[in-house]
């Protein structure tokens, strides 16, 4: 439901804007995400559920993780 999505992210940006605490926004676009703990599923077991998509289900959830790394690694530093 991107029309949601939009809503809530610019009710946000509002909200922080409104209370003026430099907070910032950073959105990660977690397409794919078809299933409770995915990120932590090793290749061959994504493999088995999503068949010959499986290699780039998993390379999409690593992807993932790296970006939520790095954002949290910037949020603190």
């Amino acid at each position: 439901m991107p029309g949601m999505t939009d809503a809530v992210l610019q009710f946000l940006k509002l909200n922080l804007a409104q209370h003026k605490n430099n907070g910032t926004i950073q959105e990660i676009n977690a397409d794919g995400m078809a299933i409770p703990g995915l990120v932590n599923l090793e290749a061959e077991k994504l493999e088995k559920i999503f068949g010959a998509q499986g290699q780039a289900v998993y390379e999409n959830a690593q992807s993932l993780l790296k970006q939520a790394y790095q954002v949290g690694k910037n949020l603190v530093s």
